[in-house]
């Protein structure tokens, strides 16, 4: 079993791991759970501000923006505005046209949604804001981009019950317009 001291040791107690204050921010300490270096693609890190300490405003990076987006304290349209300011201009270099089917058959209680679109800077994001305006329950949601292709798969429930095929159809042209908006 590795010392407890042992920083390179894959399981340790959180007190155990080194303690660091991140610039901009004043009674603040972190300590990292999970590395990018551990493979998992993301980082985690467990951040306490003691009292009357403070951090300056800011925006973590990517992966780090999902524990403030499920807790509600995050203006993701904000974000999302913000990061499609600094965008390149459109560099797509394939043009997909949007595709829309609904199936009934597939599942016994939900309504299956493909989505076949140009891939872009807060697709899903868009999707899934449209898909709540319209009083959907995802499911389950199958996410792929190939190339510059999205193929989104949103298994759906409104009321705990398949989409009517008026609702679809609703649905499926607002997704339509929503997508061709730039």
């Amino acid at each position: 079993m590795p010392d407890a001291t042992d920083t390179d040791a894959p399981i340790q107690h959180v007190s155990e791991l080194p303690a660091y204050s991140p610039p901009a921010h004043s009674g603040t300490v972190n300590r990292r759970l999970v590395g990018r270096e551990f493979g998992a693609g993301f980082e985690m890190i467990l951040g306490q501000v003691a009292p009357g300490g403070e951090a300056s405003r800011h925006y973590h990076v990517d992966e780090a923006q999902v524990v403030y987006i499920l807790k509600g304290e995050a203006d993701v349209a904000r974000m999302l505005r913000d990061r499609l300011k600094s965008e390149k201009p459109d560099s797509t270099k394939v043009k997909i046209s949007t595709q829309i089917e609904f199936d009934d058959s597939c599942s016994a209680h939900s309504t299956l949604l493909q989505v076949l679109t140009q891939d872009r800077p807060g697709l899903l994001y868009r999707m899934c804001s449209l898909l709540s305006k319209h009083d959907c329950n995802i499911e389950i949601a199958l996410i792929e981009t190939e190339g510059q292709m999205a193929i989104d798969v949103f298994y759906l429930t409104s009321r705990a019950a398949k989409l009517s095929a008026d609702r679809q159809a609703a649905l499926g042209k607002a997704l339509l317009d929503e997508l061709a908006a730039k």
